[in-house]
C-alpha cells in the first residue's frame, strides 16, 4: 500500500508541475546523449530456525544504460536504450557454499516528458517498454557426508517491462547535465526456464526499488 501511495504522490506531483510555466530544460530538435551506470552491494546474515543453520551472503550489481533519445517538442523525447547488467553473489553455510553470477541484456523505447522546476533543475517522468534476457550460473558445494559434493545448476530468463520510472536531471551547462533514475513503477513479467527442464513465468505490477533500477547518468546534448 505504501509503495502504490507513494507512485500516486509522483504522478500528481508530475502533472501540476506541467501545469506551470517554466523554461525549456531541452528543446524541440536536440538530441540528448545518456551514458548510466548502476551499482549495488549487499551483505546478508540469516539463521535457518528448523535447523540453527546460520547462512551468510554477499551479492554485487554492476549495469550500464546508454540511452539516445531526440525533443520532439520543448520537454519531450523519444528515445531508443540498450543495457546489460551483470550481477555476482556467494553464500556460506555449515553445510554447503554458493557461487552465483548472471548477465542480462536489455533494449528499451521510451518517451519522457520532463517538468522544469528552473533553468538548470527538472523532474522527469519516463514512459518505456523494455525487453531483456539473462542468463545465470550456480555451483553449489555440499560438505554434508552422503551428499553429492558438486552441483550445477544453469538456468535463463525473459522480461518484459512497461511501466514509468521517474527521475530527477541538473544542468551542469549548455551541453552537459546528470541524471538519476529512481525506480519504476510499471508491469513486469518474467520467464525462467532451468536446466531441468523446468519452466516458470509471473506477472506482477509493482513498484520495484531494486538497485537496477537506480541509475545515476552524464547525458550530452547535441544538435
Amino acid at each position: 500500500m505504501k509503495k502504490i501511495i507513494f507512485s500516486i504522490t509522483l504522478l500528481i506531483a508530475a502533472i501540476s508541475l506541467a501545469q506551470t510555466e517554466s523554461p525549456s530544460f531541452i528543446t524541440s530538435g536536440t538530441y540528448e546523449l545518456i551514458g548510466s551506470i548502476n551499482v549495488g552491494f549487499s551483505d546478508s546474515e540469516r539463521t535457518e530456525q528448523n535447523v540453527g543453520v546460520v547462512n551468510t551472503s554477499t551479492r554485487t550489481n554492476i549495469g550500464f544504460a546508454p540511452q539516445l533519445g531526440y525533443a520532439l517538442k520543448d520537454n519531450l523525447v523519444l528515445g531508443l536504450g540498450l543495457s546489460y547488467q551483470y550481477s555476482k553473489g556467494e553464500s556460506f553455510s555449515e553445510t554447503s557454499s554458493d557461487d552465483f553470477n548472471a548477465s542480462q541484456y536489455g533494449i528499451a523505447t521510451y518517451l519522457k516528458k520532463y517538468f522544469s522546476i528552473n533553468e538548470k533543475l527538472a523532474l522527469s517522468l519516463q514512459g518505456e517498454v523494455r525487453y531483456s534476457w539473462s542468463e545465470s550460473d550456480q555451483d553449489r558445494n555440499f560438505t554434508q557426508p552422503g551428499v553429492t559434493p558438486l552441483f550445477n545448476s544453469e538456468s535463463s530468463s525473459n522480461q518484459l517491462f512497461v511501466g514509468f520510472r521517474p527521475g530527477i536531471a541538473y544542468r551542469i551547462n549548455n551541453r552537459f547535465a546528470m541524471q538519476a533514475q529512481l525506480g519504476a513503477l510499471g508491469y513486469f513479467r518474467n520467464s525462467n526456464k532451468f536446466d531441468n527442464d523446468f519452466e516458470s513465468t509471473a506477472n506482477v505490477f509493482e513498484l520495484s526499488l531494486n538497485t537496477q533500477d537506480f541509475n545515476l547518468g552524464l547525458t550530452y546534448f547535441f544538435n
